[in-house]
């Protein structure tokens, strides 16, 4: 989000809490739970992230990998990076919180995609979906296993193409 003048940027601001942000990232392993919420203090300050996953396949640095998507309940930095790895399950390419071996090819495996708020000028509700860069699109049809996962509308965003 980019905001044209120094008015706005103040406005977007004074929304951002109440943006609802939807991020999807594959990370290492396979997680033993479909979801759940992550309550770890960062820099300080309450920070909650909640996640449910949506499946899984192999992977060949980590053995597996899982998609998982993530709802942001506050906003800090690295806020889901930090958190994934937290629970034992770093983001895929995390160069900082990753665990080795690390996966070094095409980048960190993260991506918002979805904001959902009222535009800060006309108070416009906007529902933002972008789809996922090509890296991300491995939930490949009889090697992605999503059975007894909770169903996200967004799954079909990371099937090639």
């Amino acid at each position: 989000m980019v905001a044209k003048s120094a008015d706005v940027l103040q406005r977007v601001q004074a929304i951002w809490p109440d943006v609802e942000k939807t991020y999807h990232s594959w990370v290492e392993g396979q997680l033993s739970t479909s979801r759940g919420l992550v309550s770890l203090a960062l820099e300080g300050k309450a920070c909650r992230t909640a996640f449910k996953v949506l499946g899984h396949r192999s992977w060949a640095v980590h053995g597996r990998a899982t998609l998982v998507e993530w709802q942001l309940q506050t906003g800090r930095t690295h806020q889901i990076r930090r958190h994934a790895a937290a629970i034992g399950h770093p983001v895929i390419g995390d160069q900082v919180y990753g665990s080795f071996p690390r996966y070094t090819g095409h980048g960190l495996h993260l991506t918002c995609t979805r904001l959902a708020f009222k535009h800060p000028i006309t108070d416009e509700a906007l529902d933002i979906v972008t789809p996922p860069a090509k890296k991300m699109k491995r939930a490949v049809p009889g090697h992605f296993h999503s059975n007894g996962m909770p169903v996200s509308p967004w799954l079909s965003l990371f099937s090639p193409d």
